[in-house]
């Protein structure tokens, strides 16, 4: 009897571990400003440089700043982004 129920017990738990499915739809990762409350605006100017605005719930974190790059302004609002939230905590 105890081997009929060991043999049940095995073939409910391999039935259930190769129908789970641990795929999800949205596969790109988390970036930083794709949290909840961040605006993050990096605005391109006419002289190729770029204006740095981040806002939690509509309140700016930053004074205005200007980059050289997108990449600059970008990493910038990473930090300040991450910082905020780690204060947050």
């Amino acid at each position: 009897m105890l081997d009929l129920i060991r043999e049940m017990v095995r073939e409910i738990m391999i039935s259930e571990e190769i129908g789970r499915n641990f795929h999800t739809i949205h596969t790109d990762p988390i970036s930083y400003s794709d949290f909840v409350g961040y605006d993050v605006e990096s605005t391109p100017t006419l002289d190729g440089k770029y204006i740095l605005n981040v806002y939690f719930n509509d309140e700016k974190l930053i004074p205005t700043r200007t980059y050289n790059t997108k990449e600059e302004a970008d990493l910038y609002a990473r930090k300040v982004v991450e910082k905020h939230r780690l204060a947050s905590d």
